[in-house]
């Protein structure tokens, strides 16, 4: 049924199932290129490709804000949108993705991969070579109120051409378990990942991430937001900006509490502060044998502290003796 809603299946039932089947070089107007889903829908083994359309969803667009989609064991590759969001998927509702590849995907503005307006939940899905023109390179997740969650998933090569979030952009309270993040690109801040407000990640390996400005592994940009990192990995990320007012933290800029692993990128000189971080003073130290160790102190109230053997400290601590990237 092509029209401007639906280049190729439109779907406007509640529940609507599809099991194997493919979805190909389909156009619209304006959503849903390949698949138009009014409300709700079940996806398995479907694999929707080479299609276009001109404001959401290159391949899918769902567009019903109490609505949702779960799909598992599928793919979305070499879908676009040439003026607008998702170039994989728009989902006004909220999705679950499992066991499914997001490839090579491009949108215009925001979410190369996949846009997503409420919440979101991933599981073993990869996303991979992503474009978005603005903002989320692989996923772009726009409302403060929801969630997303992430598990055993992969963000690969994606780029966010002249904004934020080359590999994600989460505007809500983040959640990630085991996930690899890798060689993801940023036109402006957070190469590899983009946080709003809250992020708890564990077991996240972030590495050979690069931003044009700051935040090559990661950028977390809410006043009232916070960080936790458990047994992960930061490496090879680059800053190429590091602008002082919104990089405090080689190649992981944090405006808020949280905890820190590594990371490679030059420090100031010892002693010095960056300006305008709010009710945070961040203080650096640096020590002989090529090692760094980065200290926050709240406004004086808490003492600097060191590191320990635990994987979890508050403050944060960086240690880390890789080579220095960039200036």
């Amino acid at each position: 049924w092509p029209d401007s809603r639906c280049g190729g299946l439109f779907a406007s039932a509640a529940n609507t199932e599809l099991q194997t089947v493919e979805i190909t070089n389909k156009r619209s107007d304006l959503y849903g290129g390949g698949l138009f889903v009014a409300i709700s829908a079940f996806l398995t083994d479907t694999h929707v490709t080479d299609n276009t359309t001109g404001s959401r969803g290159g391949g899918l667009c769902q567009n019903t804000a109490s609505g949702w989609i779960e799909i598992s064991k599928s793919s979305f590759e070499r879908n676009s949108v040439t003026d607008g969001n998702g170039g994989g998927l728009y989902i006004w509702g909220s999705i679950a993705l499992t066991e499914t590849q997001l490839l090579s995907n491009t949108a215009s503005a925001d979410g190369g991969g996949l846009h997503v307006e409420n919440s979101v939940a991933l599981s073993g899905t990869q996303v991979l070579s992503n474009t978005a023109g603005s903002n989320g390179g692989g996923l772009y997740q726009a409302q403060s109120g929801r969630w997303a969650d992430m598990t055993n998933g992969h963000f690969r090569g994606n780029e966010s051409t002249l904004g934020n979030g080359g590999g994600l952009y989460v505007r809500g309270t983040a959640t990630l378990d085991g996930t690899e993040v890798l060689s993801n690109t940023s036109g402006h801040w957070g190469a590899g990942m983009f946080f709003s407000t809250i992020a708890s990640l564990s077991e996240v390996d972030v590495i050979g991430n690069t931003a044009t400005e700051s935040g090559g592994g990661l950028y977390q940009s809410g006043s009232a937001g916070s960080i936790s990192i458990r047994n992960g990995l930061f490496e090879r990320n680059v800053a190429e900006g590091l602008e002082p007012a919104a990089a405090c933290m080689p190649s992981l800029p944090f405006r808020r509490p949280m905890t820190c692993l590594r990371a490679t990128r030059r420090l100031p000189a010892p002693g010095s502060i960056w300006p305008e971080m709010g009710a945070h003073r961040r203080q650096y130290v640096t020590r002989p044998s090529s090692v760094q160790r980065w200290a926050v102190d709240r406004r004086s109230t808490l003492p600097v502290v060191q590191r320990t053997s635990s994987t979890l400290l508050s403050p944060a601590i960086l240690q880390g003796s890789g080579r220095p990237v960039g200036r």
